[in-house]
């Protein structure tokens, strides 16, 4: 049996499983990790819609990836946002998927998603990939599970500075939404903090500062429909200098992960190609990478020093005309 509810008040009350876009529970139910009744979601109106506000923007959770694409206050004002939710799988599921849904799932590790393995995320003592395949994994803190936070939306919302409304809760910032857990002195990761009968109901934007430009940028080995090996989102402001910046790194720890030193290196420094190298050559700073994702050390790197770019196009180096 399915729940349709029409009011919060009473899917809180059912507790779970809840069901937005099904993309995400369809997976975790044929992998018999998510029990009970399915509480579809789908007719709760505080959780759609896409509006301004004094403070900025508000994005339901049930918003889908492709009304976010194509939304032209996203596109206009959050284009980082935009672009990432178009790079997310493919239409058909873009067409389902939704913004809630996409920052709550869980890890896709394949050790998780095996039925005849344990591992941390699974009532576990160990993380069996930290010994075995992980050339998918996280190269910062990897103190426990090794398995990257899966959410491109939750990458650049973090970059953005987005809060999380939640019924009961009141507003969180992304790393209070998205944290590890420790169960007896042990980092115990979870997709996010969320109680049974808690609802993520929307993201609060803050407005865009006077001339702030953002992109978005994804390493994967195919061009469409991948998961992605590392994702960088940035945020910035000034022409010839650099203002404000924000960067936050994706697919690479278990949650968004914010490289402060790039931000410091760059900051209030000319927007220079020579800057934005030595800044983008700091991305790497803390990491802990095991033998099979090294390689990321170096996408990493590349990756942010191609979204600093596109925020600063004018400080590419530009050849001289052939003769």
């Amino acid at each position: 049996m399915t729940h349709r509810p029409t009011r919060l008040a009473r899917a809180a009350r059912l507790g779970g499983p809840y069901r937005a876009g099904g993309t995400e529970l369809t997976r975790l139910r044929r992998l018999g990790l998510a029990e009970g009744e399915p509480v579809d979601l789908r007719e709760l109106a505080p959780l759609r819609g896409i509006e301004r506000t004094a403070d900025g923007l508000r994005i339901g959770a049930m918003v889908t990836l492709r009304e976010l694409a194509g939304h032209p206050e996203v596109r206009t004002h959050y284009p980082a946002l935009a672009q990432g939710a178009l790079a997310v799988a493919n239409p058909q599921v873009r067409s389902l998927a939704t913004v809630g849904g996409n920052v709550l799932q869980q890890t896709r590790c394949a050790y998780f998603t095996h039925p005849d393995t344990d591992c941390l995320r699974k009532g576990g003592t160990d993380c069996p990939a930290r010994d075995g395949h992980h050339a998918e994994a996280a190269v910062f803190d990897v103190r426990s599970c090794v398995a990257p936070h899966s959410s491109t939306l939750a990458t650049i919302l973090a970059c953005f500075g987005a809060l999380a409304q939640v019924t009961g809760r009141g507003t969180l910032s992304l790393d209070e939404l998205l944290h590890q857990e420790t169960t007896g002195g042990v980092p115990r990761p979870v997709p996010h903090t969320l109680a049974p009968g808690e609802l993520l109901t929307a993201f609060m934007l803050p407005a865009p500062r006077p001339g702030e430009r953002s992109a978005y940028l994804r390493v994967s080995r195919r061009a469409l429909a991948d998961w992605p090996l590392v994702e960088v989102a940035v945020r910035c402001a000034g022409a010839a200098r650099v203002e404000c910046v924000r960067v936050v790194a994706g697919a690479v720890a278990p949650r968004p992960w914010r490289l402060r030193a790039v931000e410091e290196a760059v900051l209030a420094g000319p927007a220079t190609p020579d800057a934005l190298r030595r800044g983008a050559a700091l991305a790497t700073t803390g990491a802990h990478a095991l033998p099979g994702t090294r390689y990321k050390l170096r996408q990493l790197e590349a990756a942010v020093l191609a979204a600093l770019e596109r925020c600063w196009p004018a400080s590419q180096e530009v050849p001289a005309p052939a003769r």
